[in-house]
């Protein structure tokens, strides 16, 4: 029986003709929010790096002041147990406020010998089951130490390689990237860069302490995307769909160091003050700003190249590599840009300018390539397309794209990793993970072992063979010693009880 098609049957035609009609009226689309969460080593080496907690403690304040509103976030720190410092939950002012207190407490918690990474990571993962790669989820592991899970040396790697060969995979087929800081020299850096590696994150190792901060901004560059606005001599511009700024500076700061609104008010870059919160972090300042005023903000500092501003904004440029951060050297790579809503309320304005796209990429070697006015292909769902030239040498580049459209100004930095195309007969979207070595230690403390004790019962048994030799010596000088013949048969009669056992118990003392 034939049925005649009614409103039911039109409805999918009807949701997609709805909403094309509203990506051509110019609707934005929604970022999706990100996702970070933090794994802090809480043991009890970790005072020998940082003994008061106070560099960890204000390098986690600083990440955690530049989280977008709206990102979801947790901390927690592991030791021999895993606790939570920050519960996880959405980025708000309600949520910024429990993280201070909490931060505050840093390092009460208490810590211990061991530094039980995989169930810090399982922690962190409650919700695995329901992650997938539409989530930009990302874990920041922070330890000066290595895997340790138990006093076994093979257990502990047999946990480590546990990690490599069934968790990480499963996160990279989520699109969940793992970054590692090390702390430490002595920490396992082939099980850092490993995981790192397989699922998508970087590896850093900080020198000491005192460079966390850099190093946890540079790991929210890669897992919180925050959009910048453009940094002129004349200062930055402030649109209206900016919620809030926040001016990131390097080096000491001076009395005279100052910004600007533009009505002329002066904002101190040294203390906080009505309207501005100041964070201080090693040689590293974050002055925020909430509802700034629309129009040019001057900056007078000494070092202005080294100043960023980051914004938080109704609008925020979104920027993805097409196959991935990590390629093959030599291909020419593919961006998706799209200027798109953060999900806050109200919905901004869309700007209807064709926007103008200037790409800045720094290689490995040094070099610095500007294209301005980068040709762009428009994309149905209302995106853009912006093909690199190709990237022939292997490492890491940085690629700045500047997007305007309208008033609107967003740049947003980009990481790659040009990975060699030896023996990769087709292009990549992950680099080859460092294989693992954490059998090699306890294998060498096996064998070093048994090589000990093999020398020191080769040791024990010529000793015990030369004392034999020694009394079977004497005994016979005694024989040699002796003139009667009847004599001499009956010292041999006495000897020949004693057997080889009672000589040596006995020794040269027993004759």
């Amino acid at each position: 029986m034939r049925h005649r098609a009614g409103f039911p049957s039109l409805l999918p035609a009807l949701l997609v003709l709805l909403l094309s009609s509203a990506v051509a009226a110019g609707a934005p689309p929604v970022i999706a929010a990100a996702d970070l969460r933090l794994l802090v080593d809480a043991s009890a080496n970790m005072r020998d790096s940082d003994p008061d907690g106070q560099q960890v403690r204000d390098a986690l304040r600083l990440g955690l002041a530049l989280l977008p509103d709206g990102a979801s976030a947790g901390v927690w720190l592991f030791a021999d147990t895993v606790s939570e410092l920050v519960p996880y939950g959405r980025v708000d002012d309600a949520w910024r406020r429990r993280a201070k207190a909490a931060l505050a407490a840093y390092p009460a918690h208490p810590g211990g010998s061991q530094r039980d990474i995989p169930a810090a990571l399982q922690a962190a993962l409650f919700d695995l089951d329901t992650l997938d790669n539409t989530r930009r989820t990302s874990l920041l592991l922070l330890t000066d130490g290595r895997v340790t899970v138990a006093r076994s040396p093979m257990l502990n790697a047999a946990a480590a390689r546990e990690v490599l060969e069934q968790l990480a995979p499963q996160l990279d087929e989520k699109g969940i990237s793992v970054h590692t800081i090390a702390l430490a020299d002595q920490v396992d850096g082939s099980f850092l860069q490993a995981l790192a590696a397989s699922t998508g994150g970087v590896a850093v190792h900080a020198d000491t302490a005192a460079t966390l901060p850099d190093d946890i901004l540079r790991v929210l560059t890669r897992a919180a995307d925050i959009n910048r606005l453009p940094l002129a001599d004349d200062g930055f511009v402030v649109d209206e769909q900016t919620t809030r700024i926040s001016l990131l500076l390097r080096g000491e700061r001076d009395s005279g160091d100052a910004l600007r609104d533009p009505a002329g008010k002066r904002i101190s870059l040294v203390s906080a003050e009505a309207g501005a919160e100041v964070i201080h972090s090693g040689d590293i300042t974050l002055v925020t700003v909430d509802a700034p005023a629309p129009g040019t903000w001057q900056l007078a500092v000494a070092e202005r190249d080294r100043a960023q501003v980051l914004l938080r904004a109704g609008l925020q440029l979104d920027a993805l590599p097409e196959q991935g951060s990590r390629q093959a050297a030599g291909a020419s790579v593919a961006l998706r840009l799209q200027l798109a809503a953060s999900g806050e309320s109200p919905a901004p304005a869309f700007p209807g300018a064709a926007p103008r796209v200037d790409i800045v990429i720094s290689g490995p070697d040094d070099t610095l390539r500007r294209i301005e006015d980068q040709a762009i292909e428009a994309s149905a769902d209302g995106g853009y397309r912006v093909v690199l030239p190709a990237l022939e040498t292997p490492g890491e580049y940085r690629v700045l794209v500047d997007f305007a459209a309208g008033d609107i100004r967003r740049q947003l930095p980009l990481f790659l990793e040009m990975v060699s195309a030896d023996g990769q007969p087709t292009l990549v979207t992950r680099g080859d993970a460092p294989e693992y070595d954490g059998f090699r230690l306890p294998l060498l403390l096996l064998g070093s072992c048994s090589a000990a004790g093999l020398g020191l019962l080769w040791l024990v048994l010529r000793r015990r063979q030369r004392r034999k030799l020694e009394i079977w010596r004497r005994r016979a000088e005694q024989l040699r010693a002796t003139p009667d013949p009847a004599l001499r048969r009956a010292a041999l009669s006495a000897a020949q009880p004693a057997n080889d056992s009672a000589s040596l118990e006995s020794g040269p003392a027993t004759q």
